[in-house]
């Protein structure tokens, strides 16, 4: 079972500091969904699962 905690504001920094992994077909919701598209390389679904693994979230609330 895979459980789903929110993401917070800092997770677009996370991204970026992870290799600039934004823009890289896939988006996220604050409340832990993230969506790969078809077209998604699997380097950068694993670089994804790995910074959303290790994300603390600086506001659990996500955006407003």
């Amino acid at each position: 079972m895979v459980t789903r905690k929110r993401i917070g504001s800092n997770f677009f920094a996370d991204l970026v500091a992870h290799g600039n992994l934004v823009g890289q077909h896939f988006s996220w919701r604050a409340d832990g969904t993230i969506e790969f598209f078809d077209d998604t390389p699997q380097d950068v679904v694993a670089g994804v699962l790995s910074v959303y693994d290790a994300h603390v979230p600086s506001d659990p609330a996500g955006p407003a």
